[in-house]
């Protein structure tokens, strides 16, 4: 684990692994921390170097107050590959992290050899949602003030299926331990929202014509039956993995049938191999 300043004042948690010519760099989602991508980190660090980290706001880089736009979050990205010396990168995004992937891909082609979007990076969330509906669905559960006991126990039931217990200590790092004992979650309920605004201003399909480098699309079809939560994002990707077909031009698609949102933790493998694939 290596703290890396940036110019501007924000503090990265970084680590890497492998080594070699090719880089991957791995961004994770809203709420996550870099930890999701473990089950992935041997297979690709056998095969290149490897860059992962927390985003501002998450795990343990800097929360600052405000700041959380597609450009802010880019401006990170940039200063740490400056920073490493790092060009011609596979970059990965999951989730979220697929919406930073794909802003920063647009914004800096030069930067990238070739883009993987992990179940993210594809909806059009103002298409289907009003403001206020989109802060109802997106909002986070209050799980501020649990005992890690309760929160444990609540972790089968959000995996479903492809739970195990080895992702618990993944799980775990999403939170920080208050002084009374309880758990919070380490992203704040104020940057979670501006961060969900960003995805609901974000039009995908005004910034795929600006990417200029192979791309790979990874989409989730998670077994049924869905609640409405599940139903409307399996609704909203499935458009819009139509619409980058349209507009992608050197893309391709993986569908995982019977796979959880959460690929990195159920299907890491799989994966890793068409990550691989893109190096």
């Amino acid at each position: 684990m290596t703290k890396y300043s940036l110019a501007s004042g924000i503090s990265l948690d970084v680590e890497q692994q492998g080594q070699g010519s090719k880089t991957i760099v791995l961004l994770h989602g809203l709420a996550s921390t870099k930890n999701i991508w473990h089950f992935c980190l041997d297979d690709l660090a056998n095969e290149a170097r490897i860059v992962y980290f927390d985003q501002r706001g998450h795990g343990l880089s800097s929360k600052p107050e405000q700041g959380y736009s597609w450009k802010d979050m880019c401006a990170d990205l940039k200063a740490l590959l400056d920073g490493l010396g790092l060009e011609q990168i596979t970059l990965v995004g999951h989730s979220w992290g697929a919406d930073v992937a794909l802003n920063f891909a647009a914004n800096f082609p030069g930067y990238l050899k070739s883009l993987c979007l992990v179940d993210g990076g594809i909806i059009d969330f103002q298409r289907h949602l009003s403001w206020t509906e989109a802060e109802q669905l997106l909002s986070p559960p209050d799980n501020d003030g649990q005992s890690k006991e309760d929160l444990v126990a609540q972790f089968p039931d959000w995996l479903g299926p492809a739970w195990k217990p080895s992702f618990e200590p993944i799980l775990l790092s999403l939170f920080e331990e208050q002084a009374n004992g309880t758990l919070k979650p380490r992203l704040g309920k104020k940057q979670h929202m501006e961060i969900v605004r960003a995805l609901w201003e974000e039009k995908p399909v005004e910034l795929y014509s600006k990417i200029t480098c192979p791309t790979t699309i990874l989409m989730a079809v998670p077994p049924e039956p869905y609640d409405d939560y599940t139903q409307r994002l399996v609704s909203y990707r499935k458009e819009g993995l139509e619409e980058a077909k349209k507009h992608l031009g050197q893309l391709k698609t993986v569908i995982l049938q019977n796979t959880i949102h959460d690929i990195p933790l159920q299907r890491p493998d799989l994966l890793a191999k068409v990550i691989v694939d893109l190096l």
